[in-house]
């Protein structure tokens, strides 16, 4: 026995115990302990740490609970002969791993109970998996979990009358808050909107993270789809609170798709792809509402979703070119400017209208790399034309919202231009109202950058949006382009008409020079000159045309 050892030995014992892990008992036949070795640490097992002594009942040393299992494990294996290996939590929430290891003797077995706190590695393999099935940034759970999930309770769902729905819904223009306020603010947000989502959940709904700022809830346990679809607008009425983190004041406006298990699918990639699919229907309905999915959503997403994938090759198959409207000024008809347009003629021969391949790469992020490609293209072709000393006088080129709250813009657009000569002089920055009305701030910011090295800027489509002569003055616009929509009503409506004249009025009062396009009939162009219009753009004077013709109509306005 332990106690019998000579005193030298003893203290060398003592040395190894202390850093010894486990707990080592032998056990007879009869679950006598017939000696014991142990470490620091087992106290809250054993039963009185300074009163023990061996050849007793294993009852009179260790916790009875534990003893209780040691005992049952032993006749367990008395009956199948199996290696016994289990876990034990005692009341301070320890955990210890217990080895029950046989030793025959003559006719008799013996055992060796080797226990072993585990505690810590419990916690650490706990805290693990909570890692790999929570996100990182909001504590929620993430793709993985929420596919388990899914999966359970569609299982559960299969063996009763019971629904579930899934809610898929990501944050409108989420990038802009990244783009005008940083990525720390946009983390923030994140975090800040998923203690809202957590704290509005009822017990029968999940939640998760699934990537960037899309979010999914699973609604299970419902007989009827209306409780899906208030769930859904529950959840969407929490934005119409803004959020304040810091010194900003954040709206936040979202899309959700909804899809319902099992009338549109009992499978859980499915059922996903089509709450996603719905969502991005919301979105192209213009955001900010809730849409359930259906067969003609489903058809339409493959379509968009095919057109996004051959527009990303587009450019690296040579599909895509530019075609360029002449410019008119309106009292000599000649010349003045180019607004360059893409065009996309397909692999197989066939035109993609810019109406149905714009909204889409605007929707999936791609625009801003088609509108790098755009600037590129034109600057080239603007340094062979000054080259051949071919007069084009300037070029107009359209930038969408995106690349406008795009930080690496401007940076972007000098590296172009140094690259092939062009001067500022030479180029026209054509955006939208709604797209200097949203993030006003770094939009600002990036056509000031523009507007400082001479670039001109010009308020494409106005009249369509939403802005005003107010809101204009605080941006450096040198140029303003009416609207077709408006155009169009030239001579059917009294109103349209002073309409066009109060633009043009007030315009000129702001310095700016006033362009008509989509001007397609002599009544129309005859209006506007009356009214004292500077520039004129659209099918009555001149289509788009290619590099070649263009360039050879204007070797003919030399």
């Amino acid at each position: 026995m332990i106690d019998d050892l000579q005193p030298s030995k003893l203290t060398k014992l003592n040395l190894i115990r202390d850093t010894y892990p486990d707990m080592l008992l032998l056990l007879s036949t009869d679950i006598i302990v017939t000696d014991m070795f142990y470490s620091a640490g087992f106290e809250d097992i054993l039963i009185d740490v300074n009163h023990i002594q061996m050849q007793q009942p294993i009852e009179f040393l260790l916790d009875s609970d534990l003893t209780a299992l040691i005992r049952h494990r032993i006749e367990v294996f008395q009956t199948n002969k199996k290696f016994q290996h289990f876990h034990f939590s005692s009341n301070r929430e320890k955990t210890y791993e217990i080895r029950l290891i046989p030793e025959k003797k003559a006719s008799n077995t013996n055992f060796i109970c080797l226990i072993r706190d585990v505690s810590e590695l419990i916690k650490s393999k706990n805290s693990l998996q909570y890692m790999v099935s929570h996100d990182n940034l909001t504590g929620l759970p993430n793709r993985s979990n929420y596919y388990e999930t899914l999966n359970e309770i569609i299982k559960d769902s299969s063996n009763s009358d019971h629904l579930c729905g899934i809610i898929f819904f990501d944050l409108d223009r989420f990038k802009s808050v990244n783009d005008s306020l940083g990525h720390r603010i946009g983390d923030e947000l994140l975090v800040v909107i998923s203690r809202r989502l957590e704290n509005n959940l009822k017990s029968n709904e999940f939640i998760a993270r699934i990537s960037g700022d899309e979010f999914i809830i699973i609604v299970k346990n419902v007989l009827d789809e209306s409780e899906i679809i208030e769930t859904a607008k529950r959840i969407f009425s929490m934005f119409k609170f803004a959020f304040e983190l810091e010194d900003h004041i954040i709206e936040v406006k979202s899309s959700f798709g909804i899809s319902i298990y099992p009338k549109h699918s009992k499978d859980p990639d499915i059922l996903t792809q089509y709450a996603d699919t719905a969502m991005y229907q919301a979105k192209e309905l213009g955001g900010n509402q809730i849409v359930q999915f259906n067969e003609r959503q489903n058809s339409q997403v493959k379509r968009n979703f095919q057109i996004d994938q051959n527009l990303r090759r587009a450019i690296a198959n040579d599909e895509l070119y530019l075609v360029y409207q002449p410019q008119f000024d309106i009292k000599t008809k000649g010349i003045v400017g180019l607004e360059a347009l893409v065009r996309w003629k397909s692999s197989n021969g066939k035109y993609v209208a810019p109406q149905f391949f714009i909204p889409i790469a605007e929707l999936t992020g791609y625009i801003n790399e088609l509108g790098l490609w755009i600037i590129n293209t034109a600057c080239f072709q603007i340094s062979d034309w000054k080259k051949n000393k071919i007069n084009f006088k300037k070029v107009a080129i359209n930038l969408s919202r995106s690349q406008l709250i795009d930080p690496d813009l401007v940076s972007s657009i000098f590296s172009i231009m140094k690259f092939h000569g062009v001067l500022s002089s030479e180029i026209v920055f054509e955006i939208t109202e709604d797209s200097i009305i949203k993030n006003k701030k770094l939009a600002l910011k990036n056509l000031k950058s523009l507007s400082d090295v001479g670039i001109s800027i010009a308020i494409d489509d106005f009249g369509s949006g939403y802005s005003s002569f107010v809101d204009l003055k605080k941006f450096p616009i040198k140029e303003l382009k009416i609207d077709k929509s408006i155009i169009d009503d030239i001579g059917r409506e009294t109103s349209n008409d002073a309409i066009i004249r109060a633009i043009i009025a007030l315009g000129k009062e702001l310095g700016l020079q006033i362009v008509a396009e989509g001007v397609e009939t002599k009544t129309q162009f005859d209006f506007l000159k009356k009214n004292n219009c500077h520039i004129v753009q659209g099918y009555y004077l001149g289509e788009p045309e290619t590099y070649s013709f263009t360039e050879r109509m204007l070797k003919a306005k030399k």
